[in-house]
């Protein structure tokens, strides 16, 4: 929120994450919150282990 002023990319360069994220954010603060933007939400379904380690070799 300290760079509200920043576009998304100057956001996502600024703090190393993808722009996605930073928009995913502002709209979580915008539409539901400040808890909202900075606890996210635990997924239902998480990934299988044997998918993170396949996507871990790829990177």
């Amino acid at each position: 929120m300290l760079h509200a002023d920043k576009s998304d990319n100057e956001v996502a360069d600024l703090v190393r994450c993808h722009p996605r994220s930073v928009f995913n954010v502002r709209k979580a603060f915008v539409t539901q919150g400040l808890e909202a933007a900075l606890h996210r939400k635990l997924r239902d379904d998480p990934p299988a282990l044997e998918s993170l380690m396949a996507t871990e070799r790829l990177t």
